[in-house]
């Protein structure tokens, strides 16, 4: 998903400025939230796969950021699609860190390595052709970002379908007393946010 949409967004900054009427600073807000969302999400998700099944927060994630996609392809304001946008970086940023403890629950440890080496293969190739593909969509897609925003989460509907239909569920984890690390959470989510002030006011001026 994370792919799919670093292959549209920019490809499509032009067209969402002209239909809703932003500047270059709006448009880059809408362009790092998702990631700066991400890695926010990220550090509690990977806190809370210790205390959680990591295939339940793998489903959360992947529907957050797949109906999010949805809903960004009926957004006809900043407000909206600012939203929109935070929830599809934090649906990634919970989804990425467990996917690696499923992948590793799910294949032979005889296996592991290839399977990883396939995933990356697959994020590779995906990561070559998207912007091609994404490209041509806008291009001749009716409805032009909307239309394609549309398209790229109703795949990511049936991947979370497919994923909560045939992913077995993991058996429910102990409790663990190691304390979640709130302090850092705190700092690093702080920081970001700095990262965000200091890089709109850069915009602006």
């Amino acid at each position: 998903f994370n792919n799919m949409d670093a292959s549209v967004f920019p490809l499509a900054m032009t067209m969402v400025g002209e239909d809703l009427g932003l500047d270059n600073t709006y448009l880059q807000i809408l362009s790092f939230l998702p990631p700066l969302m991400g890695a926010t999400c990220a550090l509690v998700s990977g806190q809370m796969g210790d205390r959680i099944t990591p295939d339940r927060l793998l489903r959360l994630g992947l529907w957050i950021s797949s109906i999010s996609l949805l809903v960004s392809s009926q957004c006809d304001a900043f407000a909206t699609l600012v939203v929109a946008r935070a929830c599809f970086g934090a649906g990634i940023g919970i989804a990425f860190p467990n996917t690696g403890p499923c992948i590793r629950a799910l294949v032979p440890p005889a296996r592991l390595t290839q399977a990883f080496g396939v995933l990356a293969v697959n994020v590779a190739i995906w990561t070559l052709i998207s912007p091609l593909v994404m490209g041509q969509l806008l291009s001749f897609m009716p409805g032009g970002w909307h239309g394609v925003y549309a398209v790229v989460g109703c795949i990511g509907v049936v991947f979370a379908i497919l994923q909560t239909v045939f992913i077995p569920w993991f058996p429910a984890k102990p409790p663990c007393d190691r304390p979640v690390d709130y302090n850092g959470i705190v700092w690093v989510s702080l920081f970001i946010l700095a990262l965000m002030t200091r890089y709109g006011v850069m915009l602006q001026i």
